[in-house]
């Protein structure tokens, strides 16, 4: 009689286990990219955008302090960056120039009403559409 009072903690406790080792293992395989790098808004010498591999050009009239937020607000996926520039066309690319180093940001639609920010080798974030507004606008101009 105690031992089929016993049998199914067991399972439970197996089930439970073989779960969480899923779902660890599911973590080591595909990990979620590290949140975006953003420079510190007083670092900022320039910022320049382009559309897809032409030349970008410096913008002067940009509130720093929304672009940063807006980058930063995009949450990591799963999926990886692994190319220079991103598979889907038309890419925005942004470029913020510290005297530090350079960020390179590349915001797209996937065709589907999603939008991206990609950082190369670094990972693909989920970004909201406002993002995506507030870079296109500088090429209606």
């Amino acid at each position: 009689m105690r031992n089929k009072k016993i049998f199914p903690g067991i399972a439970v406790a197996i089930a439970v286990a073989l779960l969480v080792g899923a779902y660890i293992l599911f973590n080591e395989l595909f990990p979620k990219a590290k949140d975006i790098r953003l420079p510190e808004e007083k670092d900022i010498l320039s910022i320049s955008v382009g559309i897809n591999n032409d030349e970008t050009f410096e913008i002067k009239d940009v509130d720093l302090s929304e672009l940063l937020r807006l980058l930063g607000d995009a949450k990591p996926t799963r999926e990886q960056s692994l190319n220079d520039y991103p598979g889907s066309r038309p890419f925005y690319q942004v470029e913020i120039q510290t005297s530090e180093r350079q960020y390179r940001y590349f915001i797209y639609e996937n065709g589907s009403g999603q939008f991206y920010i990609e950082i190369p080798y670094e990972g693909v974030y989920n970004a909201d559409d406002a993002i995506f507004n507030f870079i296109v606008k500088f090429f209606e101009e």
